[in-house]
């Protein structure tokens, strides 16, 4: 072994060093993103689909019908996870609780910071129904006449019933 080991250890070590700081820089940004998308995501969620949805939860109930908001936030320091929220409702009280109840909900992706998908599900009052994705938009694309006119096609269709159409 001859003294031309180190050099060529040298440029590997400054290249291997380069490319873990990289990395590194890659994932405080991706942190920062992420940040910045699910604070973006909650700003939407308190000032444009949380009013709407309450109107909407109101509504129902006033109509004899059961319903209830459920909001299911990403916690700092966890494992990415998606936030989300959504409008359920049911015929009777017990099924708000477990699978077999219509609701609309806004989900922000995880890993596609600046997407919601959005999850529709719809079922009558004998228990019959489907659910399923009901499309996804970018976080500065929704609206409120977008999440009204949502919410109120799954209201209608479950109304009407599942297998109306």
């Amino acid at each position: 072994m001859g003294d031309d080991i180190d050099p060529e250890l040298d440029k590997l070590f400054k290249k291997y060093n380069a490319n873990a700081e990289a990395q590194a820089e890659q994932r405080k940004k991706e942190a920062i993103e992420r940040a910045d998308s699910r604070s973006a995501f909650e700003a939407i969620v308190n000032e444009v689909i949380r009013p709407i949805f309450e109107q909407y939860e109101s509504y129902i109930k006033s109509r004899g019908l059961h319903a209830r908001i459920e909001d299911k936030a990403q916690v700092a320091g966890e494992r990415p996870r998606d936030s989300s929220i959504a409008l359920k409702f049911a015929f009777a009280s017990e099924r708000l609780y477990r699978n077999g109840c219509s609701q609309i909900s806004i989900v922000h992706d995880s890993y596609n910071h600046r997407k919601v998908r959005f999850h529709k599900a719809v079922y009558g009052a004998s228990g019959g129904g489907q659910s399923g994705s009901d499309g996804e938009m970018g976080l500065e694309e929704i609206t409120a006449e977008e999440v009204e006119r949502r919410t109120k096609a799954m209201i209608s269709e479950t109304l009407k019933g599942p297998f109306s159409r």
